[in-house]
């Protein structure tokens, strides 16, 4: 599926010139959000410019107590439409993001060469930023043999994240002689990209039977970089030294796609696709961590098909067959990444032989529309070979640091359902009730998937009267029983932990004041619960980071 975003002539339908302006505040992380959409036509060309400014802090958990954070971030984007007409659009985008975190609090202690320091004091500075450059292009002949419409363009990007640490330490020997020392650390990402896309769309009647075909080819090229510098200052001397917690390395990918969606007759209807893809990982070095670094290269052919009832009333439904794929990461494949702080600490460490991960699913779904009531319930069952989890390596003696690897499970399996209740009250009122779950086996084992989430589900309630909208929204999990094991290097293995299950409301209210303006307000956990969602803390023990409490947004938007 292809997300189109809005073109400047989009903006300029019937208008010389559109400008709006939007404030927001969230509490959830006390973010200040302005933006400002303006455009126009320059020598009768439509061009959009798109600015927001936002200041806050980043997300705190129930108690508050995560180091506070300042966040201050700009965006830009640009749009212009150099030929628009019946049959040719050609536009230009451009998106620039800057961001920065500023940490002042500081952890207890920290983990150094020789041992744990006390941190004194920290400073903490992250700056990210991007950029991306498009070129598109569509064309609608009047009549053409090989499509109807053609859509294509050309990209390019650039990501940079730099993350400082200055932390001042001190440490106590003998309950006498206190020493300090300076400690500085650099990391540093870089990513660079590249690529294109060519989609066409047919449509054609064979054998009585209307067939619409979507086919297209894309291909993409990365770059990736990361470092980490660090340097210590004590009793006058200094000590620099640097290592790479990810091996430079490039991923390129190409992809060619053909899907035939056929009316069988008014009621039935039969869609087939199939796609090609090839994913090729390289290094730029032969070994990292002392642990040597290959190519991987993966490519797979996978195919679906899909048969479904819709007379356009009462039930309806669809049973689906479909292939997939998933290419070996850049970061499972090459990545040796220490976790210190974590409790208990570990890294991960790099496997070139981690392989593609694919998998084959049956998905069946069914639909009743009776008067004022909707209902929609469906269930999937998947099985994967070669599905890509980390595993324990065992225990680094030298240091207590428990060694992880991302492998390929032979076989798992993966099954859960959906089912969502919409009904009209009243004329004005409408209730919708939502719930879901996943669960899922190591089918060798029989241990649980870390990718599994508790029964979740959620009741609305809407009410609409002219102008004004007011929803409440109760959200909740049961508690997830279903656990994969985990590693204590005191217990050994055990039930991973699980949170309670909980349930939160929410309010939200909109207000259309006149065409042109409107207000939004919003409560999020108006009880003021605290929480844990198991999808933050699976697989893992210890820390288990609650959400935020009761908290306010706002926001308003005006149109000239």
């Amino acid at each position: 599926m292809k997300v189109e975003t809005k073109e400047a002539a989009d903006y300029l339908y019937h208008k010389d010139y559109y400008l709006a302006l939007k404030a927001l505040y969230s509490g959830v992380n006390e973010q200040k959000k302005l933006s400002v959409t303006a455009a126009t036509k320059a020598f009768d060309i439509p061009v959009m410019l798109r600015a927001s400014q936002w200041q806050g802090h980043e997300q705190q958990n129930y108690a508050g107590t995560r180091s506070p954070a300042d966040i201050d971030g700009t965006s830009i984007s640009f749009n212009t439409n150099l030929v628009s007409n019946q049959h040719w659009l050609l536009s230009v985008n451009s998106d620039w993001q800057s961001q920065t975190k500023s940490t002042h609090g500081a952890p207890g202690s920290v983990p150094q060469p020789d041992g744990a320091w006390d941190v004194e004091k920290r400073n903490r500075d992250e700056e990210q930023s991007s950029m991306v450059q498009q070129i598109k292009m569509q064309y609608s002949p009047e009549s053409f043999i090989l499509f109807d419409n053609l859509s294509g363009q050309i990209f390019s990007g650039e990501t940079e994240n730099e993350n400082k640490v200055n932390d001042l330490l001190t440490r106590t020997f003998l309950n006498v002689q206190e020493r300090y020392r300076r400690y500085e650390s650099n990391e540093t990402f870089k990513e660079s990209t590249y690529g294109f896309s060519v989609d066409m769309d047919l449509w054609t009647e064979l054998n009585g039977m209307e067939h619409n075909f979507l086919y297209g080819i894309e291909g993409q090229s990365l770059n990736h970089s990361r470092t980490k510098e660090r340097n210590k200052i004590e009793n006058g001397k200094q000590t620099y030294w640097s290592n790479q917690p990810f091996a430079d390395a490039s991923t390129d990918s190409f992809s060619v796609y053909i899907s035939d969606d056929i009316s069988l007759s008014d009621n039935w209807g039969l869609l087939l696709s199939s796609r090609y893809d090839r994913n090729s990982l390289t290094p730029e070095q032969t070994e990292i961590s002392n642990i040597k670094l290959e190519d991987n290269t993966s490519d797979n052919v996978s195919s679906s098909i899909s048969l479904s009832y819709d007379p356009g009333e009462d039930i309806s439904g669809y049973l689906a067959y479909s292939q997939g794929y998933r290419a070996a990461p850049y970061d499972k494949v090459y990545g040796s990444i220490p976790h210190l702080f974590a409790f208990p600490p570990f890294e991960i460490i790099p496997n070139s032989d981690l392989h593609e991960e694919t998998s084959e699913s049956i998905e069946l779904g069914m639909r009743w529309q009776w008067q004022d009531l909707d209902i929609a319930a469906s269930y999937y069952y998947s099985q994967f070979d070669g599905f890509i989890d980390w595993i324990e390596v065992g225990l680094r003696m030298s240091d207590g640091v428990f060694e992880r690897q991302f492998v390929n499970i032979d076989s798992a399996s993966s099954w859960g359902g959906e089912f969502n209740l919409d009904y009209n009250l009243t004329e004005n009122l409408d209730v919708q009730f939502q719930m879901g779950w996943v669960d899922g086996k190591n089918n060798d084992t029989d241990e649980k998937l870390r990718t599994l989430t508790p029964l979740e589900g959620s009741v609305s309630l809407n009410y609409q009267y002219d102008n004004l909208r007011l929803s409440g929204l109760v959200n909740g999990a049961t508690e997830m029983t279903n656990v994969t094991t985990c590693v204590d290097s005191r217990t050994g293995p055990q039930d991973c932990p699980a949170p309670a299950g909980w349930v939160i409301v929410d309010l939200a209210a909109q207000y259309e004041v006149y065409a042109h303006f409107k207000v939004n307000l919003s409560i999020k956990n108006l009880l003021d619960k605290e929480y844990v969602r198991y999808q933050d803390v699976a697989g893992t023990s210890g820390y288990q980071p609650t959400q935020p409490g009761r908290t306010f947004s706002a926001s308003v938007s005006y149109k000239f």
